[in-house]
């Protein structure tokens, strides 16, 4: 039977929706049943976790948080960090408005 790592992390990671998943815990998800585990699971994970946010980034925001990944839906509509970053001003304009007292 072959398995379908991406989908196992996105449902691992859906059942604990808005809360942190140690590497750990997915890392026993996915290679537990195998009499060897990757020496360094990390760098796997992570690679697997680009393929879980290209199949499921445009509704779900797919977070790295140092140990663990966390999901959480994206808001319809809502833009990416990156893209929104992208998208900012480089200069701040000053607003013209004056915001002292009322004449």
């Amino acid at each position: 039977m072959r398995r379908d790592a991406c989908g196992i992390l996105f449902w691992a990671l859906r059942w604990h929706e808005g809360r942190r998943v140690s590497y750990r815990v997915l890392g026993d998800l996915l290679w537990g049943e195998f009499a060897q585990n990757p020496k360094d699971p990390t760098p796997s994970l992570r690679e697997l976790m680009v393929y879980v946010q290209q199949r499921h980034g445009d509704e779900w925001a797919i977070d790295d948080c140092g140990r663990g990944f966390r999901i959480s839906p994206r808001a319809m509509g809502a833009v990416p960090a990156a893209c929104a970053a992208a998208r900012r001003p480089r200069h701040r304009q000053l607003s013209t408005t004056c915001s002292g007292r009322g004449g």
